[in-house]
This record gives C-alpha cells, sequence and structure tokens, in this order.
C-alpha cells in the first residue's frame, strides 16, 4: 500500500508513518510531503493509494490540495488530519471529497482503522490478512 503524508510539522510526519509501520501492513510505501504543492511534485510520478494531509499548512494547505486533485480529476483517497474544529470547514472538506477526518492528537488505533478501510482489494480468493504481517 502507497501513502503519501502530507504535513508541513516533521513531527507529526514520523508520528503518523510511525503509527502506520505499527499497524502491520506488508508492503507499506511512505513518503512524505511538506506541503500541498510538494505532494503535487511528488504525485506527478508516484501514485498513492491514499494520501493523509494536513489541512493548515504552508505554500498550499490540504483542502486547496483536494481542490486541485478535484481539478485535474485525479482519483485518490484522502483523508484529513488536522486540528480544525470549525463545523463549516469540516463540512466543506467532505463536500471536497475528504474520505474521513481525525482530530490530532488521535489515537493510534483510530488512524489504523481508517487506513484499512482503503487497502487494496485482495486478488479473488485471497484473504485480508495477504495484505498485514
Amino acid at each position: 500500500m502507497r501513502i503519501l503524508i502530507v504535513d508541513d510539522s516533521r513531527a507529526i510526519q514520523v508520528i503518523i508513518k510511525r503509527t502506520l509501520e505499527k499497524g502491520g501492513f506488508s508492503n507499506l510505501q511512505i513518503k512524505l510531503a511538506h506541503s500541498g504543492l510538494a505532494a503535487l511534485d511528488i504525485l506527478q510520478a508516484w501514485q498513492p493509494d491514499l494520501i493523509l494531509t494536513d489541512w493548515h499548512m504552508p505554500e498550499m494547505s490540504g483542502i486547496e490540495l483536494l481542490s486541485e486533485l478535484n481539478r485535474q480529476m485525479l482519483t485518490v483517497n484522502v483523508g484529513l488530519i488536522t486540528t480544525e474544529t470549525k463545523a463549516s470547514r469540516l463540512e466543506l472538506a467532505k463536500q471536497s471529497g475528504v474520505k474521513f477526518i481525525i482530530h490530532k492528537p488521535f489515537e493510534e488505533e483510530h488512524l489504523i482503522e481508517q487506513v484499512m478501510r482503503f487497502l487494496p482489494k485482495p486478488p479473488s480468493g485471497d484473504s485480508l490478512s495477504a495484505y498485514q504481517q
């Protein structure tokens, strides 16, 4: 599974990455970006299964990144990991296509549960355990 983590905080990037690594996913590939613009550069050559992005970042926010993905008609699942709590802004994110919203600070188990929803479907006859160690 390929996951792109987009957050301007290196500490948060590391926390999310470690949480995912502890989740026991096999074939986990993770790339990091410090802004929406950096994420777009990565997306040019690398197709993640899931993008986990913060809302508030310099250069390009997570919601601006999502708008750009929609504009380019790129089909990628996006989860928002944010401190944003304003209901109208969270509703905007949902309407823009965010698949889930997790509030910081988050419980590791909650993040893992959400990510598991986006595991690639196992080939016919295989079980979900084929994608976990």
